[in-house]
């Protein structure tokens, strides 16, 4: 278990650097700090509903359905990351 726990940690490590980096980029100048928030809630809206939601599919005798929507779930983040860019690409109208 402690090598277990060991690993989690480890990879949650690798993880965390790079998606900061990936935040600080995204970020608008001057709020960063509201976007970090932004990601955090997130992060723990996800990691609170997530296995709830896991959890139902499993007692509905539907595990597999886990991955269709871990996929669901990706797709649309990559929509609206495209989205998003997409629209910081257009011009604005400054009046």
């Amino acid at each position: 278990m402690a090598v277990l726990l060991f690993l989690a940690g480890f990879c949650s490590g690798l993880i965390q650097p790079s998606r900061d980096m990936l935040v600080r980029r995204a970020a608008p100048p001057g709020a960063m700090g509201r976007t970090f928030g932004i990601v955090t809630t997130g992060f723990n809206i996800g990691g609170t509903l997530g296995p709830l939601l896991y959890g139902v599919l499993v007692d509905h005798g539907a595990p597999r359905d886990i991955y269709y929507v871990g996929a669901g779930f990706m797709l649309v983040t990559v929509a609206l990351a495209f989205l998003t860019q997409r629209a910081d690409r257009l011009p604005q109208d400054h009046q």
